[in-house]
């Protein structure tokens, strides 16, 4: 089911280290599509001014977001005057020894029951004074929605139990850093109603339904076996997609010997989660996920279920 409902032309809204993240750098095509879809903005040119905010000699910008229905991915930078340092001398490009911010975010209200989870990494270090993050979340409980105001309360640095194997130690950063932004993101998905029985793991699963966006993907399985919520969420993850014969494998999951033999790129980020209701022997699955590649969703013919190819048919239109 596509929901075209964004497709007007406007300046392509991609940071180059954003787009190299998602696979994109090289297509300026694919940039402008996302774009012109409402996937991507680069919020820090939008709405700059009430996406920078600067205290205790270190100014926090909030640049782009890639969003969909489910995820939202942050491109975030820190610099700091000579008063404070944000790496130490000998820091590690992956991270080792470079402080992250600590802050919390939220979706509409500032209260328990809107809170994004997420997690980062460090995109960069320029300079013991300047790094770049990557972040995605995904709302705790509840679904954000488009318009919905993005609330930033940032309240320190902390290089994590790396700061403390240096000698002298690095303590942690005060300070207060307040920004909002209005969300926008992309609506288009592809779902397949598909309700299609298939073996995995000596198991018979009933395939009910999957959605695909550029950046994430559902699965809703459902089968009679008596099985605890572990067996269950092993037979069903989700540990790749296929555009015809090529195959995307996920980096998260344990490969089975199809995805050593035919493995050609990773495409998830491992981000997402399960749910299971087990009554009576009857198991009801959810689970979705982040892609942390573009995923062109128009190329996808079938997934890869607990080992098993599963073609999409049976599309909602």
């Amino acid at each position: 089911m596509h929901n075209n409902t964004k497709l007007f032309r406007k300046r392509c809204q991609w940071d180059m280290r954003v787009a190299e993240q998602f696979g994109v750098a090289d297509s300026e095509e694919k940039m402008q599509e996302l774009t012109d879809k409402g996937f991507s903005e680069k919020i820090g040119d939008t709405q700059k001014d009430t996406t920078v905010c600067t205290d205790n000699g270190i100014t926090i910008r909030v640049v782009q977001s890639v969003a969909d229905e489910k995820f939202i991915n942050l491109l975030i930078e820190a610099e700091s005057d000579d008063t404070a340092i944000l790496a130490a001398e000998d820091y590690g490009q992956s991270g080792e020894g470079v402080y992250f911010p600590d802050f919390r975010l939220y979706y509409n209200e500032k209260d328990e029951e809107h809170v994004l989870g997420g997690t980062g990494s460090c995109l960069k270090v320029y300079s013991p004074n300047k790094v770049a993050y990557k972040y995605t979340f995904e709302p705790n409980s509840g679904n954000y929605k488009e318009g919905d105001m993005i609330y930033f309360d940032g309240y320190g640095f902390d290089m994590g139990e790396g700061g403390y194997n240096y000698d002298p130690p690095y303590e942690k950063l005060d300070g207060k850093w307040e920004m909002n932004w209005t969300l926008s993101y992309g609506d288009e998905k592809r779902v397949f109603a598909l309700n299609k029985e298939v073996e995995i793991e000596g198991e018979k699963v009933i395939v009910k339904e999957i959605s695909i966006t550029p950046f994430s993907y559902r699965i809703v399985t459902h089968t009679n076996a008596d099985m605890d919520s572990e067996r269950w969420t092993y037979v069903t993850c989700f540990k790749g997609l296929y555009y015809g014969d090529d195959y995307y494998g996920n980096r998260s999951v344990k490969n089975t010997e199809l995805d050593k033999s035919s493995l050609t790129d990773q495409v998830t980020s491992g981000l997402g989660g399960t749910s299971v209701n087990d009554e009576k022997g009857v198991s009801n699955g959810e689970e979705y996920g982040a892609f942390s590649i573009a995923v062109d969703i128009d190329k996808v013919t079938a997934v890869n279920i607990g080992g098993v190819k599963v073609e999409l048919t049976d599309e909602v239109k």
